[in-house]
């Protein structure tokens, strides 16, 4: 069951981007806020507080807003894949 699932769970390392990308440090504490800010968001949308129209409108500003840090670590692993596939 359950249970049993989540014992062998536990034993498999989750692998992630942060696998392969070390942090950057300069962009930890921006990505803090932009995941608080997105969990904000999506809370408002989901209790109701906003319409789905402000919803696009907010997530929308908030890829603008925090879009430099994706880029940044895509940027990262690719470096990596290209490193790791010899070219």
């Amino acid at each position: 069951g359950i249970a049993i699932r989540d014992k062998e769970s536990a034993v498999v390392p989750q692998v992630t981007v942060a696998s392969f990308v070390k942090s950057i440090p300069d962009l930890v504490p921006k990505s803090a806020e932009a995941r608080e800010e997105s969990k904000n968001i999506i809370y408002q949308a989901v209790m109701g507080e906003i319409s789905m129209e402000e919803y696009d409108s907010l997530v929308s500003e908030w890829v603008k807003k925090y879009k430099y840090i994706t880029d940044a670590y895509t940027t990262e692993l690719k470096k990596v894949v290209k490193e790791r596939s010899g070219q």
